[in-house]
């Protein structure tokens, strides 16, 4: 996100203090090249501003994992009755994923690189 990784901060920022501590239920998923999860609690002032405004920008924007850790969490919940909902604060530019290459699906052949042939 670069440059412009200060107005995120600020809108997050007024966006968490929108809510009322002790009554409203806010988390936050931060991303970039990894992810922190900022646990949904009634209790997020002041730690998530605090969160919030230790962003950086690391040059990767992971919006699918981002995705579904925020819906795991929200998911997890399981506040039938509550307004749940994720707001996506990005730059729009997906450009980076987060995988586990230390799992290696059933049956194949570790001996060979994936440069290999014949």
């Amino acid at each position: 996100m670069g440059s412009s990784i200060k107005p995120l901060v600020q809108g997050a920022t007024l966006f968490a203090n929108s809510f009322a501590p002790g009554r409203d239920t806010v988390g936050a998923v931060i991303f970039g090249g990894n992810y922190y999860i900022y646990p949904p609690t009634k209790d997020f002032q002041p730690s998530l501003v605090t969160a919030l405004n230790k962003v950086t920008s690391s040059g990767n924007t992971g919006t699918a994992q981002a995705l579904w850790q925020a819906y795991s969490a929200l998911a997890g919940l399981n506040q039938p009755g509550a307004l749940n909902v994720i707001l996506f604060f990005t730059d729009g530019l997906p450009n980076g994923i987060t995988v586990d290459l230390s799992k290696q699906p059933s049956g194949l052949d570790n001996r060979r690189s994936p440069t290999t042939c014949g």
